[in-house]
């Protein structure tokens, strides 16, 4: 890179630095609900925003075509994707760690105070538990130094869309023979306040023919628990004609 392009590149990173940190600089000053952005034909535009607490909310701006997701507090806001990615090797180990089983902590997901950004909270336990191998881990490092997080979060972004696109999803019946296995520790559960969300998996299913709940696992449990997942899958396998 010549010094004319460098000059250019740290001209426009300073430029979209400053549109993002203004943006949110109004966004707390008067709120998401009084910024128009037109009919979004300009270079910046509000996606969505969301109220976590009184003090907190959650924006999605667009700039340029690509999304940014922005937590605002009276005193800072964090782009939550640059959290994530200053520390790619230990942003992995703690999202692992955390919905796992080992983790003692089941709702650390739901436990930030107001000046923490998203994985402060979380452990970065040194020894690894052995389900998930360092190799396992360079193979998750080098994909997301690769890609970024943005596109697996842009999954969980949209969410909602398709609950209003595909509401006949929730209504349609698993018609197919049909296998759960969940694990006992998967933060998952109590995602929803007062609710276990495995209560009743089997609800949609007109022929689930095995539901197992593995005692002491987290969310990842093919590689916390593969024998349990493996027999248990055969167990499947053998009741298919």
């Amino acid at each position: 890179m010549d010094l004319v392009s460098g000059l250019r590149f740290v001209l426009a990173l300073v430029v979209v630095i400053g549109l993002i940190a203004g943006l949110a600089w109004l966004l707390r000053k008067y709120g998401a609900g009084r910024i128009t952005m037109g009919a979004n034909k300009g270079r910046l535009a509000v996606v969505e925003a969301t109220h976590i607490d009184a003090k907190r909310r959650l924006v999605l701006i667009r700039r340029d075509g690509t999304e940014h997701l922005i937590l605002l507090s009276p005193n800072s806001e964090t782009v939550i994707e640059t959290n994530i990615e200053a520390d790619i090797r230990s942003s992995i180990r703690k999202i692992y760690y955390a919905l796992s089983g080992n983790d003692p902590v089941r709702d650390r997901w739901l436990s930030h105070t107001q000046d923490q950004r998203l994985l402060d909270p979380f452990p970065d336990p040194k020894p690894f538990p052995a389900w998930l191998g360092e190799d396992d881990i360079d193979y998750l490092v080098t994909n997301f130094e690769a890609g970024g997080f943005r596109g697996p979060l842009n999954r969980y972004r949209n969410a909602r869309r398709d609950y209003d696109n595909l509401p006949q999803m929730n209504a349609t019946p698993l018609r197919q023979p049909s296998c759960f296995i969940g694990g006992s520790r998967d933060a998952l559960r109590h995602f929803v306040p007062g609710h276990d969300l495995y209560e009743n998996v089997g609800r949609h299913c007109n022929d689930q023919r095995i539901s197992r709940i593995l005692e002491g696992v987290g969310h990842w449990v093919q590689q916390e628990a593969p024998e349990e997942v493996t027999a248990t899958l055969l167990s499947f396998l053998e009741t298919l004609d």
